[in-house]
């Protein structure tokens, strides 16, 4: 939370979340049960996705 409501730096806290976001979004979107993720770990990390893009709008 930011304390001082004239801090625009929470502007590029979002922008660190988007980047985030999308760098998470790629990796699931190319891990196979061959790189280790079984269906409930890439479901786990979908959910955490999800949660950030929530967080994020």
């Amino acid at each position: 939370m930011k304390d001082d409501p004239t801090d625009v730096s929470v502007m590029q806290d979002y922008n660190d979340l988007m980047i985030s976001s999308m760098e998470w979004t790629e990796k699931i979107t190319n891990a196979t049960t061959a790189d280790g993720f079984g269906p409930d770990h890439l479901q786990r990390m979908m959910s955490i996705i999800e949660k950030l893009n929530d967080v994020a709008y």
